[in-house]
């Protein structure tokens, strides 16, 4: 979903589990990276439940306690094209938090960006997501 003034709505969800954290590794191309289940808000959809079908279709997990936390915009340095060939400026990234309750199946995604995902320590995924300043302010801010 693109707003009016042009930024791709996005939401990521941050999945706990006794002390964890769910961390997807994403490939696309040659590119690989690690962040937290999440892509666009399509149409209709909350952030909640975008991030909830998000981490459903990359790690085939479902979860409870489900809150929004956070919003965080980032700019683009140029203008670039999503699905539906409109611009955008950058995007904003919805943070919800969420309890992991169990895994399903049935609507996971082995085709999609997730090519794996693991369970980390918070201080294991401060580590490796230490690149993304976003990452690292929204593990400090929100997972206190």
């Amino acid at each position: 979903m693109i707003d009016a003034i042009h930024f791709r709505q996005r939401a990521e969800l941050i999945v706990l589990h006794n002390g964890r954290v769910l961390v997807t590794i994403n490939q696309k191309g040659e590119n690989n990276w690690r962040g937290f289940p999440g892509g666009g808000i399509d149409e209709g959809e909350t952030p909640e439940e975008a991030a909830v079908r998000e981490a459903l279709e990359e790690a085939g997990v479902t979860v409870t306690n489900i809150k929004h936390t956070g919003i965080i915009a980032t700019k683009r340095g140029i203008q670039s094209k999503v699905k539906d060939r409109s611009n955008y400026a950058g995007s904003q990234t919805h943070f919800v938090v969420a309890t992991f309750s169990g895994i399903n199946t049935s609507q996971y995604n082995t085709e999609g960006d997730a090519v794996k995902w693991e369970w980390l320590t918070m201080q294991e995924a401060m580590t490796v997501l230490q690149d993304n300043p976003y990452y690292q302010l929204i593990l400090r801010t929100y997972l206190k």
